[in-house]
């Protein structure tokens, strides 16, 4: 009797170290992430407290065993040949943005005060070019912005030039009254007082105040200087030309 009771308890008895061992899971291994991969386009998110990659283009967030150099540039060289690199694509997607922020800059315009800067420039092909910047307070700061840069097609007079400036304005659906300063050099087209451009602007704008150009100001001023000081001033004109 003894014989088969000893029997029966090492069969339970091995049964249950069988069961045991069958209970335990196996520990999956998980690839941590490494700051090498951001060269691929991937940051790191935790989601149920497990890291997998995120796509930093498209914000698709990748399974955990993804995270592997190959898997990644795998995935990102699909997600470049996907998108359209086409000249045309590119030219639209150039002038979508740019009227984007031009729309952007005329909003700010229509509810805000603020100044213009006129000038004519000549390129490296003879063309004259009509330029105007714009100036006013948003939010905590100045900013100065380019408007427009328009060609100059016949005679660069002040009527010319005003039709140029006013087309603009009332195409962009800016308010005259909101212009409160018009800066400009010396030259009869921009600062007359009856027939130039700042004349015809405060016929717009009544309250416009002129002011002329300080660089114009040193620049006539340094022809009376000496050598010296003209070749300096004369160098932060061509600089400051160059950064506008």
């Amino acid at each position: 009797m003894d014989k088969f009771l000893s029997r029966k308890r090492t069969f339970n008895d091995n049964k249950a170290s069988t069961s045991a061992h069958t209970s335990i899971v196996p520990k999956i291994k998980s690839r941590k992430y490494s700051q090498e991969y951001l060269n691929f386009g991937f940051t790191i998110t935790e989601v149920n407290g497990e890291e997998k990659p995120l796509c930093v283009i498209c914000s698709k967030i990748l399974a955990a065993d993804s995270m592997k150099p190959n898997k990644l540039i795998k995935y990102i060289s699909k997600r470049f040949m996907s998108i359209p690199l086409s000249n045309g694509t590119v030219s639209r997607r150039i002038d979508y943005i740019a009227g984007d922020v031009e729309q952007q800059l005329f909003g700010k315009l229509r509810d805000k005060l603020f100044s213009i800067q006129l000038d004519e420039a000549t390129d490296s092909n003879k063309d004259v070019h009509f330029i105007a910047y714009v100036r006013f307070w948003d939010g905590m700061s100045v900013v100065e912005e380019l408007l427009f840069c328009k060609p100059i097609k016949h005679k660069a007079t002040a009527i010319a030039l005003f039709d140029i400036l006013n087309n603009f304005i009332n195409e962009a659906n800016i308010d005259w009254k909101n212009c409160v300063g018009i800066c400009t050099d010396g030259a009869r087209t921009m600062s007359e007082r009856f027939k130039s451009i700042q004349a015809l602007v405060k016929q717009k704008s009544p309250l416009c105040i002129w002011t002329h150009c300080m660089i114009h100001r040193e620049a006539l001023a340094s022809k009376e200087m000496s050598p010296g000081l003209n070749i300096v001033l004369m160098t932060v004109v061509t600089v400051v030309n160059y950064i506008k």
